[in-house]
């Protein structure tokens, strides 16, 4: 089957706040009828799986999407000139109070290639030592 090619006509941002901006773009795929795509745009982050022999931790937060807290790994966007793994080790401190020894990328993924190109890029924590939740600097609810 051949690639189609897609050609950008048109670009505008049709939403911006802090946390993402929405975009919206008019394209053509080979030069055929034209086409309204929307696309989110946020910072990549990381998510870290934290493990110590057969325990896998997790924390729990409130989530305004589901209006409830869940269980959940570690995660939190990477900020301007901060590599993934300085993000992994700083949101677990902040997330979970865990330091860790080890910290090993797994791997990363589109996290909502539907509409965006942001990537989660997967830590495995090991050689954990745990403390207080470093909370200074952070910009998550801790509701």
């Amino acid at each position: 089957m051949a690639k189609k090619k897609v050609k950008t006509l048109s670009s505008r941002v049709a939403y911006e706040c802090k946390y993402m901006k929405i975009v919206e773009e008019d394209f053509t795929f080979d030069g055929g009828n034209i086409h309204k795509y929307y696309l989110v745009d946020r910072r990549d982050y990381v998510i870290v799986i934290a493990r110590e022999g057969e325990y896998f931790y997790l924390i729990e937060q409130y989530r305004y999407t589901t209006k409830s807290r869940l269980i959940q790994v570690v995660a939190g966007a990477i900020e301007k000139g901060e590599t993934s793994i300085e993000a992994a080790r700083k949101e677990l401190k902040e997330e979970a109070g865990i330091t860790a020894r080890k910290m090993k990328k797994i791997g990363w993924f589109y996290a909502y290639y539907g509409a965006s190109d942001q990537v989660a890029n997967v830590f495995l924590a090991q050689g954990l030592k745990f403390g207080k939740q470093d909370l200074k600097g952070s910009r998550k609810s801790r509701t």
